[in-house]
């Protein structure tokens, strides 16, 4: 299945217009390897530079989750590991986007982050917690990967979401079109829901 064909799997896309939200104990902004380092930094991330129309959900996912790590490599951290809880969560938020026209951390009328992600079952039993988010939409070249995560690294605030060092669970959601036009043939909405709990 493609990107752009996936909103029914509830998943979606990023790109330059993006917006954060870090729900958290403490966040930590480091510093990372500049846009123009960011080649380098991030290797051989198979489909990082493929557009919505050419890449499966998988794919998308994968390649996010590739480059956010060679990004914390590159900050001296440790890697983000799937968490299928946040991944339910981050694909929730994702899909009311594409379906309600809002490109927000909270839709009117859609539970909080938070709210969201108890929903999931993540926060269950931790005596301690912290959680953050990150969205993006584009179109075409803006959309892939690795625009997508080039966009988040020189924002400050979703650079600290990625940079955290106390995050070490991730939840991301990839798909087909833009908050408001899902069936967009070449755009993506993404949403990343970063975590770490402790019991």
């Amino acid at each position: 299945m493609r990107v752009s064909d996936a909103l029914d799997n509830f998943t979606r896309f990023p790109v330059i217009a993006a917006a954060l939200a870090t729900i958290a104990l403490a966040v930590a902004i480091l510093a990372g390897p500049s846009f123009s380092d960011a080649r380098k930094v991030d290797g051989n991330c198979a489909n990082a530079q493929l557009q919505p129309e050419d890449l499966t959900v998988d794919e998308a996912q994968d390649a996010v989750l590739c480059l956010l790590n060679k990004r914390r490599a590159a900050a001296g951290m440790g890697p983000l590991d799937h968490n299928n809880k946040l991944l339910a969560a981050a694909n929730q938020h994702n899909s009311y986007m594409l379906k309600h026209a809002c490109f927000a951390h909270q839709c009117s009328g859609e539970a909080s982050m938070t709210t969201r992600i108890k929903s999931k079952g993540y926060l269950s039993g931790a005596m301690s917690w912290q959680i953050g988010e990150n969205i993006a939409w584009g179109e075409e070249g803006l959309a892939t990967p690795a625009a997508i995560v080039d966009a988040w690294m020189n924002s400050p605030g979703h650079r600290a979401n990625i940079l955290n060092p106390s995050y070490d669970e991730i939840g991301i959601s990839a798909g087909g079109g833009r908050p408001g036009e899902a069936r967009h043939s070449n755009a993506a909405t993404y949403t990343t829901d970063f975590g770490r709990t402790s019991g």
